[in-house]
């Protein structure tokens, strides 16, 4: 009987064991690494729901092997994964390290590129010059106390379920102090207080030195090739602050917009602002970034004023249409009426593409006037009548348009000339040469 117990007990112990295993649902990045990562990538699969991802285990031959290992809630932590995932590999971006200086405060943060934030810094390889660390956070900071020119290997690791790690050697180089080559520096180190850069241009290496040997710069000490520095930092700059003829593109309404401008000469960095009217809804920032989502059609016109390190200053006038569209119009097709022997002054108006416009007409026009390139209609009527001629426009950037223009000239405005009594003696009796104020039914001729 005992021996029955036991049997009955092993065979029961074998059923539970011969049971299968209930699968459950890990972690999406987990899963893609087990049953995906060797044949597929992120950026492949990116978007996939979880039904598209169950089809594709179930129905593709080589998949199937998986089918019984997954459940739905695994298909759900895929897709979840999939969608949250960088499409690109993490990598560390900075480049190259600012050098310091012995007793100057030292601060730059190093970057990071793709992966999941937010990222963790260490140090995988080489030790940081004295008197600096670098936080977890990837700032590199402190003040250096000796100088040197030390390789560190730099880690970076992301937030990712399955973390991914990048690394990147960097050289760091600490100057003794007062030793600095770099021109910039010396210059608004040294000499800033006194000068501007575009002061001191193309002065040389044998200049300076005389001008620092006068005892008024007493208390500046810089060596031969530190003089030399700041007199090819000198040489690579203009005469004079600058700012290029600026044209901006047509701002489209309601619609994001965002242009840069640019500076030259001077002594970087730039500072900018402006006085006018800005178009609504745009700004501009002191960077020279001007940007925003424009509220109002219209043409504006503004001053924008750029500063440089040095206190030089320029300006320019910049001009901004807002229109309903970014193509190249013409608006205005029936211009204003004028009359017979009286200046008539107008202007073609078009607005979207690229400015600056050139015009030209072909067709009749009223005898008397002309338009120019700028689209400036000018001149004296000579005969009246209802005239219609073609305006063609073409933008900055060579695309063209036409458009019907309509121009009616009346009678109004007739000269008679001077008359003379013993010629027009009838006349005079009842007419002087004062012209007449209302239009004349007929012609009249001496």
């Amino acid at each position: 009987m005992k021996s029955l117990m036991q049997l009955i007990r092993l065979t029961t112990l074998l059923m539970v064991l011969s049971l299968p295993t209930l699968a459950v649902a890990a972690d999406g990045a987990t899963l893609f690494s087990t049953y995906c990562a060797s044949c597929h990538s992120t950026t492949k699969l990116a978007g996939r729901t979880a039904a598209q991802i169950q089809t594709a285990m179930t129905a593709v031959s080589n998949h199937s092997s998986f089918a019984s290992a997954l459940v739905t809630a695994d298909y759900t932590a895929l897709a979840t994964y999939l969608a949250t995932s960088t499409t690109t590999t993490l990598a560390i971006s900075t480049a190259s390290l600012a050098s310091g200086t012995v007793g100057t405060t030292y601060s730059q943060t190093l970057a990071a590129t793709s992966g999941t934030t937010p990222y963790t810094w260490a140090i995988s390889s080489g030790t940081l010059p004295a008197g600096l660390t670098l936080s977890g956070a990837g700032v590199i900071s402190g003040t250096p106390t000796a100088a040197t020119a030390t390789m560190v290997t730099f880690q970076v690791t992301d937030s990712a379920t399955t973390k991914a790690t990048a690394t990147a050697t960097l050289t760091l180089t600490i100057s003794a102090a007062g030793t600095s080559t770099d021109g910039a520096t010396l210059f608004s180190s040294n000499c800033i207080s006194c000068h501007t850069a575009t002061g001191l241009s193309g002065r040389t290496a044998a200049q300076l030195q005389t001008a620092l040997s006068l005892a008024i710069h007493s208390t500046i000490s810089l060596v031969a090739t530190q003089i030399q520095a700041i007199s090819t930092y000198l040489g690579t700059l203009t005469t004079s602050l600058t700012i290029p003829v600026t044209t901006f593109p047509v701002a489209v309404i309601s619609s994001p917009y965002g242009q840069t401008l640019t500076a030259s000469g001077g002594t970087a960095p730039y500072t900018w602002s402006y006085s006018g009217t800005l178009p609504p809804g745009i700004g501009l920032y002191t960077t020279g970034l001007f940007s925003g989502t424009p509220t109002a059609l219209g043409t504006y016109s503004f001053t924008v004023r750029v500063a440089d390190a040095a206190s030089a200053s320029a300006t320019r006038i910049v001009t901004v249409t807002v229109a309903r569209t970014a193509s190249l119009t013409i608006t205005g097709a029936t211009l204003t009426a004028g009359a017979v022997n009286t200046s008539y002054p107008n202007t073609l108006l078009a607005y979207g593409g690229h400015s600056p416009y050139t015009w030209k007409a072909t067709g009749i026009l009223p005898p008397g006037l002309t338009v120019t390139s700028a689209g400036a209609i000018s001149g004296t009527p000579t005969s009246r009548g209802k005239y219609l001629f073609t305006a063609t426009v073409t933008d900055g950037k060579a695309a063209t348009v036409t458009a019907p223009i309509s121009l009616t000239i009346t009678s109004a405005g007739v000269t008679f000339p001077t008359l003379k009594p013993a010629k027009y003696a009838s006349c005079a009796n009842c007419h002087t040469s004062t012209p007449y104020t209302t239009p004349l039914a007929g012609q009249w001729t001496p």
